[in-house]
């Protein structure tokens, strides 16, 4: 488990998902799947099935917000801006994670991701 990309991060979350959390991880990722499959336009029709359902056209510039499940990612650490001073020059800003799709219960453009540091 010695390297850097993606594909490390997602074995060790799987290696480190028992039980539950597995099956939690597994539902994350089937999720991403589904949110995916109806946002990519089909070959034949050129539509994606949200369009046809919505009868709209998607803005290209959407597809750019399309990640790859497990890709890593960094999130800006809150309690560097909390008390309103400048970020000091060396400090780490921001803590790696991995994404794992967008949150269902809020906007779309709120990734949800998974602190490698803490599982």
């Amino acid at each position: 488990m010695g390297g850097d990309g993606p594909d490390d991060d997602v074995s060790l979350c799987l290696a480190l998902a028992g039980g539950r959390r597995r099956q939690i991880v597994a539902h994350v990722a089937v999720d991403h799947a589904v949110y995916l499959y109806n946002r990519v336009p089909n070959q034949s029709t050129g539509l994606s099935p949200l369009e046809i359902l919505l009868n709209q056209k998607v803005s290209v510039a959407k597809y750019h917000d399309f990640h790859v499940w497990g890709c890593p990612t960094y999130v800006l650490d809150p309690q560097l801006l909390a008390d309103g001073k400048k970020i000091p020059k060396f400090v780490p800003r921001s803590n790696r994670s991995m994404f794992m799709g967008f949150s269902p219960l809020h906007s779309s453009s709120l990734p949800l991701t998974l602190d490698l540091g803490s599982g």
